[in-house]
């Protein structure tokens, strides 16, 4: 069984993804796509997800602080 890795962080990703996200249902089942959100967007609401009907396999958890040291 082969997996394909898809990787979208942002809504414009997630548009285009989903058109690929749905051809890969319709031609085979055994070729599902592993998908991983990177979770850039902060602002992705869940009812994207489900617009699109696209199932995340995994979502990135980023840190965003950044620490500034001085000497």
């Amino acid at each position: 069984m082969n997996k394909t890795l898809l990787v979208f962080g942002t809504r414009p990703e997630l548009i285009k993804l989903a058109l690929v996200i749905e051809e890969f249902r319709k031609r085979d089942q055994r070729q599902s796509p592993f998908i991983v959100n990177t979770n850039q967007n902060k602002n992705s609401e869940w009812h994207d997800f489900e617009y699109f009907h696209v199932e995340i396999d995994y979502q990135l958890q980023m840190e965003t602080t950044l620490s500034l040291y001085f000497h």
